[in-house]
């Protein structure tokens, strides 16, 4: 605007004046900071008076839009459970945001952190989709951060975090600490007496992990002597044992866990019987009758007994016990005629013996030997 500085002039705003401001020269300026996004247009109305006549005039002030406001989400974004079974593609949250800018500077692109491989956002609609397999024994909750970034000279952005919880599904199948236990145990073990415990450990979370016991399969199959706490996996005498009749049973044990539908795996209990020397030796004859000649030599061998014990070890580690000045027995139930002694039938015709046989110094039996 032009003045004649020969006649003084008043120039004055006449609306906006909480905004603008006039100088003597007419140059209009700013009182505050200015917002496109509330106002994009100021008209203002100015006067021009020498003192005696006044003029009016509009000056229209357009705003132009700088990038001064950040993306502002809409909403607010709780954590997502995501069932660890969901399929690529699955949609996990939708982002919206808004910026109140024109242009480019409200033009709005989205990005993802934290996501580690397993989601994805389409940078233009903010839809959030997993893209990986989950395994929620892997990794449970991922904490994501969503990114709003407009196009602006520079750039805004602003962000907002949510997690994802990754719900369990009924996958894992028990494991055995062991494939197969073994354990030694003696025929003479008293019923009720702990064997061993079995352990299998399920991954999942919640009823899916808790794991029940119970015995599938015995060999031999009959009679059943052991049993199975179903909850502790505590391993059991239930009936007597007996070495000569079974040395070992294989068992095959299950491991259940609570899913729907429940997963389970088996193990095999193999328990060695140990034998203990409970079963007397015993002679092949109640007595024996033996006849023999009074002319033998000293030292003679006269007769050989047959003794069986139903233990391991038989008879293998057992001695005899016979009380004669005439005769003696090795430990192999050979009867022999003491070297320093003769028969004479007609001073002694028959001679009856006891013999005694010993396991272990365990058992014994006795039998009776007549010899004449």
């Amino acid at each position: 605007m032009s003045l004649n500085p020969v006649v003084p002039a008043t120039l004055r705003i006449l609306t906006e004046t909480d905004k603008f401001e006039i100088d003597k020269n007419g140059v209009i300026s700013t009182k505050v900071k200015l917002d496109y996004e509330s106002h994009r247009n100021h008209s203002i109305s100015i006067s021009i008076s020498d003192g005696m006549s006044e003029d009016l005039g509009n000056v229209i002030v357009k705003v132009v839009d700088i990038n001064d406001n950040s993306p502002v989400f809409a909403g607010s974004y709780p954590d997502v459970a995501l069932p660890e079974a969901a399929e690529n593609g699955t949609v996990v949250a939708n982002m919206v945001a808004m910026d109140v800018d024109d242009g480019f500077n409200a033009e709005i692109s989205f990005a993802l952190q934290g996501s580690e491989g397993i989601f994805d956002i389409d940078p233009r609609t903010g839809q959030i989709t997993l893209v990986k397999e989950l395994d929620r024994e892997v990794k449970a909750k991922y904490n994501l951060i969503a990114i709003a970034r407009d196009q602006g000279q520079p750039s805004k952005s602003s962000t907002v975090a949510f997690g994802v919880n990754v719900v369990d599904v009924n996958d894992n199948y028990p494991v055995f600490s062991l494939a197969r236990y073994e354990v030694e145990i003696p025929e003479d073990m008293s019923v009720g007496n702990a064997v061993l415990n079995v352990t299998a450990v399920d991954l999942d979370e919640g009823p899916n992990s808790v794991v029940e016991y119970r015995i599938v399969g015995q060999t031999p199959s009959d009679p059943l002597v052991f049993t199975l706490d179903r909850v502790s996996g505590a391993l059991s005498l239930s009936s007597p044992l007996n070495f000569e009749i079974v040395r070992q049973y294989i068992l095959t044990v299950e491991a259940k866990d609570g899913g729907s539908p429940s997963l389970q795996s088996t193990c095999s209990v193999l328990i060695r019987v140990l034998d203990v020397n409970d079963n007397p030796p015993q002679f092949d004859e109640d007595e024996y009758h033996i006849s023999v000649y009074e002319t033998i030599p000293s030292g003679a061998a006269v007769f050989t007994v047959s003794v069986t014990d139903k233990d391991e070890d038989g008879f293998s580690k057992g001695h005899f016990i016979l009380n004669s000045s005439t005769f003696n027995m090795n430990n192999q139930g050979t009867l022999s005629l003491n070297s320093d002694a003769s028969l004479d039938r007609e001073e002694k015709s028959n001679y009856i013996l006891m013999v005694r046989c010993r396991h272990q110094l365990s058992f014994s039996s006795h039998y009776m030997f007549a010899t004449t």
